[in-house]
């Protein structure tokens, strides 16, 4: 008789065995942002090529208003916020893209100073000092911008300004902007940019609620302007779950401009990754109040996404072409947490750098801790001999402790490892470094 146990990973495997965790990997969160933040506030984050990972902010104080930054070191040690712009008045949320010359463009839009729009500043990869506010829209309206940099160095952002949404290729601000729509009704929202690593074409995505005509869709701008398209299964009998943030629109490392985004309606009943002009993947297939969808580029092609769902975040990569998911991890949110307002991450270094944007007793902050990819686990008796496979995201994985019946073996060049055992119902877990552990139940007739 033949019997299969396989689970998905689990945050609370890792402890299991020794190695399930790298060295200097942070699991335990910290605060990023100042306390007091809105439940609708967002964060912009980029990479610099020394590793650290940047985060900027909206801080309000009074009356005035201020971009705010701090710096993660690769092993997850958070640096206390500085200020990068101040003395502003009408700031949307910002966001941070990495220059062509390694350094950082902060995009934002404001008010005050004179004349409102969306602005640049910049800073080296050192983030020591920021230059601006530079205006760099024709529109004077502003807005919440996502922004992106071609190869050649040159920025791309979008942006949704009253009833209008734009973009622009370059920053002079007396170059008119581009018209991406609503025409004649109302609205685009949080539009974000990317270009395709192999292209080189450029596409926003936004989501609509124009009447007719909802969902999530993304639109290439350049080399010329294409069509809408629509998120495959983004709308159930009229209506759609919109993000909670920038439109999740990412440029695989490789080639590919990747969605990510809930189906079903009025509650979300999954979560789909979608591959512009391509087919879509079924993330997460069910779940009690899944929110807050996001995705993030990882390293060698791969993808993390991730989510929320009744106050727990989940997060899956996959491989290196994007067309399997590996183990969907599953983390607890940040002590005391009552309410879980967002979820961002950041995941070209392996892990993920998950924040969670949460309430925590009264104050609303941004929270940080790194998340490990998950194995996954697969057990076949036959008999009395039992044969494991230990993967990542379909790939197998070799060197894995496999340990069941009280014995310990090493998952070999195919990720298997094998042996032979009495009648009976056993526990296995796996473990590697680098990785969240897995387990697995396997009955021996």
């Amino acid at each position: 008789m033949r019997r299969i146990g396989r689970v998905l990973a689990l945050g609370s495997v890792v402890a299991l065995l020794a190695g399930g965790a790298s060295a200097g990997t942070t699991t335990s969160w910290s605060r990023v942002t100042d306390p007091g933040g809105r439940n609708i506030d967002q964060v912009g984050l980029a990479r610099t090529g020394d590793g650290v990972l940047h985060v900027v902010w909206r801080r309000s104080v009074g009356t005035e208003e201020s971009v705010r930054h701090a710096a993660i070191q690769p092993k997850g040690t958070v640096g206390a916020p500085t200020t990068a712009v101040g003395g502003l008045r009408g700031l949307s949320d910002p966001d941070l893209v990495l220059n062509a010359d390694g350094g950082l463009l902060l995009f934002y839009g404001a008010i005050t100073p004179t004349p409102s729009g969306v602005r640049m500043s910049s800073a080296s990869a050192a983030a020591a000092s920021w230059t601006g506010p530079t205006k760099v829209s024709f529109d004077a309206q502003g807005g919440s911008p996502g922004a992106t940099v071609q190869k050649s160095g040159t920025p791309i952002f979008a942006w949704a300004a009253g009833t209008n949404t734009y973009y622009k290729v370059g920053t002079d601000a007396a170059q008119k902007d581009s018209f991406l729509g609503p025409a004649p009704k109302c609205c685009f929202y949080d539009p974000d940019v990317a270009v395709d690593d192999s292209s080189g074409a450029a596409f926003v995505g936004y989501y609509s609620n124009v009447s007719g005509a909802p969902g999530m869709f993304v639109r290439q701008i350049l080399p010329s302007l294409g069509a809408p398209q629509l998120a495959p299964g983004s709308v159930t009998n009229g209506n759609f779950i919109p993000p909670d943030h920038r439109v999740p629109l990412v440029a695989r490392q490789g080639g590919g401009v990747f969605l990510a985004y809930c189906t079903g309606y009025p509650t979300c009943k999954g979560v789909s990754l979608w591959r512009v002009g391509g087919g879509a993947l079924a993330v997460s297939k069910g779940g009690k109040d899944v929110e807050t969808v996001n995705l993030a580029r990882g390293p060698d092609g791969r993808l993390w996404v991730m989510w929320e769902d009744s106050s727990q975040l989940y997060a899956t990569r996959t491989n290196r072409s994007a067309r399997e998911l590996g183990a969907i991890v599953k983390v607890g949110p940040p002590p005391g947490t009552s309410s879980v307002w967002d979820v961002f991450g950041e995941g070209s270094l392996g892990p993920l750098d998950l924040l969670a944007h949460v309430s925590v007793g009264s104050a609303i902050a941004t929270w940080h801790r790194q998340v490990l990819p998950g194995l996954s686990l697969s057990c076949t008796a036959r008999g009395k001999i039992v044969r494991c496979l230990v993967a990542d995201a379909g790939d197998p994985v070799s060197g894995a402790t496999v340990e069941i019946g009280g014995k310990q073996l090493k998952s070999g060049a195919q990720g298997t490892t094998t042996m032979t055992l009495r009648a009976g119902t056993f526990a296995v877990v796996a473990a590697k470094a680098g990785y969240t552990g897995a387990a697995a139940r396997v009955k021996v007739s």
